[in-house]
């Protein structure tokens, strides 16, 4: 074949390098870093060690594993707390993240780091100081009965509800830090959009901005739900016996192995329900829409007594 001036065009240099797919199988494989690879096998099996140690454990005894008395109770107990302290901690989570994200008021700024500091305090920490405060002989209650008489009956502080302010007071900056994370990162195009068209402030936070960070708010909630799922020193300040706490008084107080095991079971098997949970809420959601030039939200301004109230 020749072109229109009779010369014969020379032909193209062949491709020498490899082909998509062969790069994408060496990658796939971890072709050239097997040292990476093999610290990350070690460092999974090092993670693993205790959940397999607990399984092959179970495994071993067979017959003798056995669940002690009141179990179910303790079962009911965990769920409730879990459920409790996951409610709370996306309302309060969810809800501070917002105020500090969508409006401006005085101390916004420092609030806003502020609100992350609960984290650095251990939860028992918290509840050694809530019943303190609040419990019979505490200042709250001792005042009560100041003005109303002795006779005023006894708080109900040591409770279930009393563990799950504690442990959302507590765990509530997991849900706060990445919504808020979520919340700056959204491309306001969608925002926008959404009250062009009339949308409301409200309608347009429930309808566009929390599915959008619905990836980033459920993460959180299973941060916070495992936390709560393995405290056993803070839920025992409240004569609270959830799983956690079966395990510790079943092997400390009895030293009976089979039953410490099997409950210890019971636990990993709520984690794993936990896990499930997550990735069903998440549904197909994996990422949080990022912005595009990082403009944000537009900050509306508070004043008078609505800025006193978000401060």
């Amino acid at each position: 074949m020749t072109d229109l001036l009779g010369r014969v065009p020379k032909p193209l240099p062949e491709l020498t390098g490899p082909t998509p797919s062969r790069a994408r199988r060496r990658r796939a494989a971890g072709s050239g870093r097997p040292a990476w690879s093999l610290l990350v096998v070690v460092l999974g099996a090092l993670v693993c060690c205790p959940v397999v140690a607990v399984t092959v454990w179970a495994l071993t005894l067979g017959d003798d594993l056995a669940l002690p008395g009141g179990v179910g109770a303790m079962v009911l107990t965990t769920v409730a707390l879990l459920v409790g302290v996951g409610v709370g901690c996306a309302v309060l989570g969810t809800g501070l993240a917002w105020l500090v994200t969508a409006y401006d008021f005085p101390g916004r700024r420092v609030l806003e780091v502020l609100l992350v500091l609960p984290l650095a305090m251990p939860g028992y920490v918290l509840g050694f100081v809530f019943l303190s405060t609040f419990d019979y002989p505490g200042p709250v209650q001792t005042g009560l009965r100041g003005l109303l008489g002795d006779d005023l009956p006894a708080l109900p502080v040591r409770s279930l509800a009393g563990a799950v302010v504690v442990l959302v007071l507590t765990l509530y900056p997991y849900v706060y830090l990445v919504v808020r994370a979520a919340f700056l990162e959204l491309a306001p195009a969608a925002w926008d959009a959404a009250r062009t068209l009339g949308a409301s402030r409200r309608r347009a936070f429930r309808s566009v901005l929390l599915p959008l960070a619905r990836p980033s708010l459920v993460g959180g909630l299973a941060l916070v739900m495992m936390e709560t799922l393995t405290d056993f020193a803070t839920v025992q300040y409240f004569n609270v016996r959830t799983v956690s706490v079966g395990v510790y008084l079943t092997w400390k107080g009895s030293f009976d192995v089979a039953s410490a095991v099997s409950v210890a079971v019971l636990v990993l098997l709520l984690a794993v329900a936990v896990l499930g949970l997550e990735r069903t809420l998440r549904g197909r959601a994996r990422f949080a829409q990022r912005g595009g030039a990082g403009r944000g939200l537009e900050r509306r301004r508070l004043t008078g007594r609505r800025a006193a109230a978000a401060t």
